[in-house]
Parts: structure tokens; C-alpha cells; sequence
């Protein structure tokens, strides 16, 4: 093994002993609230630690679950309460004999007083910070009493505004969320998850609670808060290794380190020195790793995911203290490409991709919101469903939105273990924040500490200041009477560049930090630090939405460098939905399905944009003709029935709406991938969809429903995020166009193009067939020579292309199938006469094993946009394959279970139906 700087104490000398430590949670919380209202009756029951007020009046049966209904705005009053949580409880011997103590609170949700033993030691006021607190002196032995005082949050923000705009002449913008989001004011003052004041996908549930871990701690005058890693690999391949430890010594002077790399089996003993006494201070110590002696971390697609194990132990020079870490780290480089396209034209724009151990990488996958509305509770196996989900699907990356929170670490160990990188926002988004002392005194910690909590995770990929916050400042979203444009530049620099940009340059320099998200990268920086135009494709990310455009034609999409957020509203699950909403409000335009849509105009957008593709409803056949659909009578809702299975069948149409849009336009990105249009537009590398996951049964973007159903466009994820595809499109001019995308690091020979045209009237003989040989080139898409298909096509110019569904596979020399068939079907599917499209019916339904069901379905003829669900609660499953044209008579599937489920299924379980029975 290598040593560095000094050989010095064994194991065998040290005298000293460990500190000790005690949980909090482990003794019996109580909780009450402090009300104001005369109206309201006093509460206080039992509570659960790590919790949240809303869990513990739901235990007691005081409040209904928060989730149905219209109850989000019903249980207002909660987070307008003030509420205490106390404990009593005796300390450990070994623990008070020890000379130093400090209380440890994780999470704390959010504005609080804590006192122990009538002594107010704390005062808190940031979600996202660890809390820590001398208690020396302060315990006893037994029969110790520990209150928290929680202020509203509501409160807190609205008397931090008031005080804000009295010292300032201000406030800062927005105020407030609009009415449809049916939340709170003044998120943007207080240091929480700002999605729970609401946001167009989820509802208003400002919590409080002890939401993460609390403890005591005892030692003998060392105590070591956190370790995190910088490790940087030299072209040569030589890893320099820094390990830093987080030290509150009792005195200077020197420490001695023992690192430990079990499976290395290697032990570096280091001597550093603490320049000071009390309070907390960062020593570092340093070794490298031959190119020999490691192995690297990849993401998902490219390799395996190495992670290593380190043992720290620190012990003071006198013996009389040390302290033990382990930590979890990978090794891998990270390098963002900036570079001009065109160094004779720098007017065409600079790439904007990351490379990953010296490998250039597309990132494939979505953007992750907060898990939960209530985040203390135990989502873990919601967190790895959905991490697994995003694994399964091809993804290499998700981007952390900065409107949530911080997750724990166990999310973190997930996308370590899953490979997928984290594009991560700080949390902030969609408003401007204060600038002043305190707050960004707050700000500071917040962000040194999550950073360096995170940095030893190789899933993170990159860091950015915030969400959307330079698109709204540059695109005047907001205005506020006496904060002109340059005071809200000026605040806006300190706080993402001078203060968060600063921190990170120095915390974690071995990963690229953006400004905002979207923004020009490097143009920004460049710019000072605001952009005149931040979503300009040329440069740097884009979000891209647009509900006008008709959003299954490739050419309705910006062609980017990168594109970190897009996507498109769908309904949950018919099973999902119709758990959170009363029998009697079962229908589109029911007062709580609209409540639930806080989407500005997305009632009507929603129907606008699904039945420009699909027939009306069949309660709506007055209104249809062959050539004409009158959405305006649906609108005005004339015909709609509020039948069990309408709120279903339309979440049918607005899912397949969903995933065929989703298809188009990740496609779109991908085929740009090293290539360039006329104008020097593409050289696309990232897709990133909003969004994965919901926090609620409505309307929203998720391709994963809140009880954790795979929608439609999770399965098209799977199919145009594999590592080899297949693109297919009729461009604006009927004219048929393809690519073949290759993921690879290597050329992919002879690979075999089948392109077929099936016609609803033929059975399943295609009407026209093309095979072709091409090479795929590493890293490429490649267009497909279409000459002879679009011959075929034009002389079929007289004949409706909506009787045809075109498909396309690639095959391998001993013809297998690679990846999946492409599809493309009619673009007016309302026009199609579903009498000559396929039914469907199972065949067969058979247990193989605990975790897997083999499923044969049937087809009388091309039948589009196949669906199999299985209609059982708490299910945690996936098929191989779902959400599909049939083109063939008969597939075979595969349901893969996450976990045994109660009992066997069986055939009634299973639902599959196409359009043609899905639509009636």
C-alpha cells in the first residue's frame, strides 16, 4: 500500500475511547398545537418521529387523508396552527460521563425554538440544515424534557415579507402562487420545500415535524461532523485523493488519521493539524491511487457502477479522543464541453455536452420532484421503485428540480448503485429571493452542507443554481413597485453567482456549476451572469412546452444542444384516480377534477390537444362526422356522461397522447445527436422529460402515477431511450424520414433496416416491405436512405395515409430483433375506422414464478395502441413490453413483480383492450 506524509500511531497506542451516541426518536413524542382561534378546539395526541403534523392527526383519525378529495385546501388551517412536539427521556451513563455534548437535529421542518430543560438552545429556520447544539452542562440523568416549537410556516413567510418590505421598500416577487395552484404566499422567504406552498402538478401541504433523525452525542473533546471526498484522475490515470473531515476539536493541534480501503486492502496513516480549538473546522488529507489499483464508476449503458468503501478514524494527538467515519465514494471524471461548433463562425453556437470519463454522453431520462408531499414518512420503496423504474426504462440521467428539496441519502445511494446521474438543482425555483444578511447567511450553510453531504456520490453529475429563475427574471415575469430591473439583476448575481457559485467552486471543484437551469452555460458566465434570451438553443439547456403546436410532428420542436425539461399533461390510471375522488365526482368537468388541475387553462388545452388526434367520446357521437370533430360542444359540455369508466377511458386517450408525444419529441433530440440542421442547430446530447414521478392522483406530466402505475409513455420511454433505435416520421410533407441511433462506444456492421406499411384492411401482411444494410458508427445517428419508400408512397398520394401504420425494426446478422419495432401511426386517428382495426383478448395468463406471469394476447388485425393493466391495489409491477401497435396476431409478455404480491393472479385481473375497444 502507498502511505503519504507521516508513518505514525497504531491502533494498539491509543488510550482514548469513542464518542457515544443516543436517538432521540427511540423515546415517546407527544405533540400539540398553540391556536390563536378561539374557534378551534385544543389538540395533542401521540406522534411518530421522524413525522409530520399531517401523519399524526390522520393517525388519531382528526383530519381525513389529506390526498382526497379537495381535502388539500379543507386542512388549510393546519399549516396555520403553531405546533409543539416534546419528549421526556433519561440519558446513557456512558453518554453523560463523557465531557463534551451536542444535540444533532438532521431535519427540522422548519421554523423552530427548541428547548431542553427550560433552556432554549436553538433557534432554526432552514429545512435543508443540519442543526447542531452544545448541550454541555444541560443534561441530567433521567427525566429530561425536550420541546420544539414550530411557527406556521404560512405565518413565518407572511411576517418575513412584511418585515422584508419595511426595511427594503420592497417585496419580493411573487407574493404569491396564482388561484388555480390553490396554495400559499410568500414561499420564496422561507427555507423549505417550495413546492409545498403548491405548484401546478401537486397541492399545498406546508409540513412540520421532526422530519429526519435527532440524537445525542457524547465525546472526549473530538467529534467529527462529516467526511466528503475530492478525488481527481491525472491523464496518466493516477487518482489524487482528498479526504476531508469536518473536525469540532476541544483543542489545536495535532491529528493522526488511519484511512482504511478494505478492498484495496490498503491503510494510509496521515498527520494534519487543527489550527484551533472549538467551533467547526475542515482538516484535509491526501493520497493517490495507482491507475492499477481501482477500478471506475460508470453511468447506466456504459459499464459498472464501482463504489468503494472508506474507514476513517481520526484521534487527537493526546490520545485522549478519536473518532470513526465510513463513507461510500465511486471514482469517475466528469468534463463539460463547451467549445464553438465553428471556430471560423462562432455565431452557430457551442456544444454543450458532458463527457464522463473521457467518454462523450447523451443524457437519457427525466426530471425527479419530491417523492412524497410528506417527505418524513418511509418512502423507500417507493424511492427504489421509481429510481429501479428510471434504470429499467435506459436512463443514465435524472435532473433533481430545484423547486423540492435535498433528498436523503438513501436516493442518493440508489442512483450510485443504479447509475444514474444527477443533474442538480439548488433549491431554488420560479421566483426571486431575498438578498439580505440573514437570509443569505442561512443560504451559506444550507449549501455547504448539502454539498458537501452529496460530493462524495458519482451520481451527481452537475450542479445548478436554480429553476428557471434567469428565464423568468430576463422574460419579466415578475414586477414589484420600487424593485427595478437592476436592483433585481444585482440580487440575483449575489445570491446564484457571489454566494452559491463561490461555495461550490470552492467545496466541489470537480464538478461543473451552472447558473440556472435554462440557461446559455457559458455564454451566461460570460454575459455577467444573466442572459439577454437564457433559452436560446445555440447555447447552453432549454425547457421546452408549447400546447398550440400540433405535438406529434417532429418539426413542432426546438432543436437544442441540450433539453433539460418538456413534456405534456396526462390523467392517472382510471384505478388510480377513482381511489381519490368521490363516485359523484367521476367526470372531466366534476368541481374536484377540476380542483385537481392546476394547470393555467389545461382543462380545455387538455381536450383541445387529445381530440385533435381521437374520437370524441362515444356519448359525443352527435358531434362527430367523418371529416369534423365540434369540440366546442364538448366543451360547453353538452355530452359528456358521468358513466363509471369515462375518467378511465379518457386518461386512455391523454396518456396515449402523452407517450406519443413524449416519442416525438425525445426522438427529435435524439436524431440530432452529432449532427447539424442548415441553420447550425443540433448536435443534441441531453433529454431530460419532465417529469418522472407525482406526489398526487391528477393532472400532470409524470410518466409514473402516484400509486406508482406505469403510464403509456414510461413504456415508449423504455423503447426510444434504448441503446440502439430506430426513428420514423412523416415530415411536413408526407414525406417518410429515418434514423438509427447508436449508443454504443463501437460500429455496429451490417445492420439490417426493415421498414413495412401495414393497411387496417389487410390483416397482417404489410403492404409494402424494404430491407437495407447500413453501418452504425459509435455515438452516431444515421439517416436512413427512404427513396424507395416515399416511390411507394407517392403513388398512393389518392389513398388517406390514415388507413396506414408504418413500422421499422433493426436486426442483427442472425436476424434478431434489436431494441424495438418503431411505430408510427395515423395522425387523425379520429378518422380511422375502427370497425377494421384489431380487438384484442388474452390468451393465456400463466405464474412462472413469485415475481414473474407470462401473459399471450391475441390480435384479429393491426390493432394501435395496445394496453394490458392489471387491475389489482398495491401491485408493484411492470410488463416487458405494454402500450404498443400490434402488427403481429399473437405476443407474448411478461408481468415482473418488484415483490410477491398477496396472492396469485389471475386471468380477471388482467385488462387489455386497443382503440377500437379502449374507445368504447
Amino acid at each position: 500500500f502507498t502511505t503519504f506524509l507521516c508513518l505514525l500511531l497504531t491502533a494498539s497506542n491509543r488510550i482514548g475511547s469513542e464518542e457515544v451516541t443516543q436517538n432521540l426518536l427511540d423515546t415517546s413524542w407527544s405533540f400539540r398545537n398553540r391556536s390563536d382561534d378561539p374557534k378551534l378546539l385544543p389538540l395533542s395526541g401521540i406522534a411518530t418521529v421522524p413525522g409530520d403534523i399531517y401523519a399524526d392527526l390522520q393517525a388519531l383519525r382528526l383530519i381525513d387523508d389529506p390526498l382526497y378529495a379537495d381535502n388539500d385546501v379543507r386542512l388549510r388551517w393546519v399549516a396555520r396552527e403553531n405546533w409543539t412536539y416534546s419528549t421526556q427521556f433519561d440519558v446513557d451513563d456512558g453518554l453523560l460521563k463523557k465531557p463534551h455534548h451536542i444535540i444533532v437535529f438532521d431535519g427540522l421542518d422548519t421554523i423552530a425554538q427548541v428547548i431542553l430543560n427550560g433552556d432554549g438552545i436553538l433557534s432554526t429556520n432552514n429545512q435543508f440544515v443540519q442543526y447542531t447544539a452544545d448541550v454541555a452542562g444541560k443534561l441530567k440523568q433521567t427525566g429530561n424534557k425536550l420541546e420544539i416549537h414550530f411557527e406556521s410556516p404560512i405565518s413565518y413567510g407572511d411576517r418575513a415579507a412584511r418585515e422584508y418590505e419595511k426595511d427594503h421598500g420592497y417585496s419580493i416577487p411573487p407574493d404569491c402562487t396564482i388561484e388555480m395552484f390553490h396554495g400559499e404566499c410568500h414561499a420564496n422567504y422561507v427555507r423549505k420545500i417550495q413546492a409545498q406552498f403548491s405548484w401546478d402538478w401537486g397541492p399545498a401541504f406546508p409540513t412540520v415535524g421532526i422530519f429526519e433523525t435527532a440524537r445525542l452525542v457524547g465525546h472526549d473533546g473530538l467529534h467529527v461532523e462529516r467526511v466528503h471526498i475530492d478525488t481527481t484522475i491525472s491523464d496518466s490515470g493516477t487518482v489524487n485523493v482528498l479526504v476531508h473531515a469536518d473536525v469540532r476539536s476541544a483543542i489545536p493541534g495535532k491529528v493522526h488519521w488511519d484511512i482504511r480501503l478494505p478492498e484495496m486492502d490498503m491503510l494510509h496513516n496521515v498527520v494534519t493539524v487543527l489550527a484551533r480549538g472549538n467551533g467547526l473546522q475542515t482538516t484535509t488529507a491526501q493520497f493517490k491511487l495507482n491507475k492499477k489499483e481501482y477500478e471506475l464508476w460508470w453511468p447506466n449503458g456504459m459499464g459498472a457502477q464501482k463504489m468503494y468503501e472508506m474507514n476513517v478514524r481520526l484521534t487527537r494527538q493526546d490520545k485522549r479522543a478519536f473518532a470513526e467515519r465510513t463513507v461510500r465514494f465511486g471514482i469517475r471524471k466528469v468534463e463539460l464541453i463547451q467549445d464553438f461548433i465553428d471556430e471560423s463562425n462562432h455565431t452557430i453556437g457551442r456544444n454543450f455536452y458532458f463527457k464522463i470519463n473521457d467518454q462523450p454522453i447523451f443524457l437519457k431520462g427525466s426530471n425527479w420532484i419530491p417523492v412524497s408531499p410528506f417527505p418524513s414518512r418511509n418512502n423507500s420503496e417507493r424511492m427504489e421503485f421509481l429510481l429501479e423504474s428510471s434504470r429499467i426504462a435506459g436512463m443514465n440521467a435524472m435532473r433533481v428540480w430545484g423547486g423540492g428539496r435535498y433528498e436523503n441519502e438513501e436516493f442518493y445511494e440508489l442512483a450510485d448503485r443504479k447509475g444514474i446521474l444527477l443533474w442538480h438543482d439548488m433549491m431554488f425555483a420560479c421566483s426571486l429571493y431575498p438578498t439580505d444578511p440573514a437570509f443569505l447567511e442561512s443560504v451559506t450553510t444550507e449549501i455547504t452542507q448539502n454539498v458537501k453531504r452529496l460530493k462524495n456520490h458519482p451520481s451527481v453529475l452537475v450542479w445548478a443554481g436554480n429553476n428557471e429563475n434567469e428565464l423568468g427574471l430576463s422574460g419579466g415575469w415578475w414586477g414589484a413597485v420600487g424593485y427595478d430591473i437592476t436592483k433585481r439583476v444585482a440580487d440575483y448575481k449575489k445570491l446564484y453567482k457571489d454566494v452559491i457559485g463561490k461555495i461550490v467552486a470552492d467545496v466541489d471543484p470537480s464538478r461543473p456549476y451552472l447558473l440556472s437551469s435554462p440557461s446559455n452555460g457559458i455564454e451566461t458566465d460570460l454575459a455577467g451572469g444573466v442572459s439577454e434570451h437564457p433559452s436560446n438553443p445555440r447555447y447552453g439547456d432549454i425547457h421546452f412546452y408549447n400546447e398550440v403546436k400540433n405535438l406529434w410532428k417532429d418539426s413542432s420542436y426546438e432543436t437544442p444542444r441540450c433539453a433539460t425539461e418538456y413534456g405534456l399533461q396526462s390523467i392517472p390510471s382510471g384505478m388510480t384516480m377513482s381511489k381519490y375522488l368521490p363516485q359523484s365526482e367521476y367526470s372531466y368537468f366534476s368541481g374536484n377534477f377540476t380542483h385537481r388541475q392546476h394547470h393555467p387553462g389545461g382543462v380545455e388545452t387538455l381536450i383541445t390537444m387529445i381530440f385533435a388526434h381521437f374520437p370524441l367520446p362515444m356519448e359525443c357521437s352527435q358531434l362527430r362526422s367523418e371529416t369534423s370533430q365540434s369540440l366546442d360542444g364538448f366543451k360547453a359540455k353538452k355530452c359528456v356522461a358521468k358513466t363509471e369508466g369515462y375518467i378511465g377511458r379518457f386518461s386512455y386517450f391523454t396518456q396515449f397522447h402523452q407517450a406519443l408525444t413524449y416519442k416525438t419529441e425525445t426522438e427529435h433530440y435524439l436524431r440530432f445527436r452529432g449532427r447539424l440542421s442548415s441553420d447550425g442547430l443540433g448536435h443534441t446530447m441531453c433529454a431530460l422529460y419532465w417529469q418522472l414521478n407525482d406526489v398526487w392522483a391528477a393532472p400532470t406530466w409524470s410518466t409514473i402515477d402516484w400509486d406508482l402505475r406505469w403510464k403509456p409513455a414510461h413504456y415508449e420511454a423504455r423503447r426510444f431511450f434504448a441503446p440502439q433505435l430506430i426513428v420514423l416520421f412523416l415530415n411536413d410533407n408526407a414525406i417518410l424520414e429515418g434514423y438509427a441511433t447508436n449508443d454504443h462506444s463501437e460500429t455496429m456492421n451490417d445492420v439490417t433496416v426493415l421498414i413495412q406499411v401495414f393497411a387496417f384492411s389487410n390483416g397482417f401482411e404489410p403492404v409494402y416491405s424494404l430491407e437495407k444494410k447500413m453501418d452504425l458508427p459509435p455515438y452516431s445517428s444515421t439517416s436512413i436512405d427512404l427513396v424507395e419508400v416515399n416511390k411507394w408512397s407517392d403513388a398512393t398520394k389518392n389513398m388517406d395515409l390514415n388507413i396506414f401504420v408504418f413500422t421499422g425494426e433493426l436486426r442483427n446478422l442472425e436476424k434478431s430483433l434489436i431494441g424495438y419495432q418503431s411505430t408510427v401511426v395515423p395522425d387523425r386517428l379520429w378518422k380511422v375506422d375502427l370497425k377494421s382495426t384489431g380487438d384484442v383478448k388474452i390468451r393465456s395468463f400463466v405464474k412462472k414464478n413469485d415475481l414473474e406471469y407470462r401473459l399471450v394476447i391475441e390480435a384479429s388485425a393491426v390493432a394501435p395502441l395496445v394496453w394490458v393493466e392489471v387491475q389489482v391495489d398495491n401491485l408493484l409491477a411492470f410488463f416487458d413490453d405494454n402500450a404498443f401497435t400490434m402488427t403481429v396476431k399473437s405476443r407474448e409478455l411478461t408481468l415482473k413483480l418488484t415483490k410477491k404480491y398477496e396472492r396469485n393472479l389471475i386471468t380477471d385481473d388482467v385488462y387489455v383492450c386497443a382503440l377500437k375497444s379502449c374507445y368504447a
